[in-house]
């Protein structure tokens, strides 16, 4: 789950990379869910705020930079946290709203949620 570099032109940059489609949830905290389910698949954090109600709620796209995979010894699982960039939309077109982390449930894998290896053009 790594970005690679396609091109740029007129400071537009291309991308490949995963990108992914989570609904986020504000009450009583911050977190993501695979949208329109009841299936949780991680806290989710604003930049390096520890305020849990930063992001808005709704369904969003997260363009996936860096998924860090940790061996939980006392569970025996892999724990991910997935540092990724909110994506607003202009046409075809994505802009950066803001980066985030999300912190994935033991159990849950983020294959699990539907994402998707594309092209992405970026502002």
């Amino acid at each position: 789950m790594k970005a690679r570099f396609l091109h740029i032109d007129n400071q537009v940059l291309t991308i490949e990379a995963t990108l992914v489609r989570l609904e986020i949830r504000t009450c009583p905290f911050t977190d993501a869910y695979i949208p329109g389910s009841t299936r949780l698949v991680g806290i989710i954090k604003e930049r390096n705020t520890d305020v849990g109600d930063t992001l808005p709620a709704g369904i969003f796209d997260f363009l996936v930079i860096e998924r860090s995979r940790l061996w939980h010894s006392r569970s025996k699982s892999w724990v991910d946290h997935v540092y990724m960039l909110m994506l607003e939309w202009d046409g075809d077109t994505a802009m950066r709203k803001t980066k985030v982390r999300l912190y994935v449930e033991e159990g849950m894998d983020l294959d699990q949620t539907g994402a998707s290896q594309v092209a992405v053009k970026l502002k």
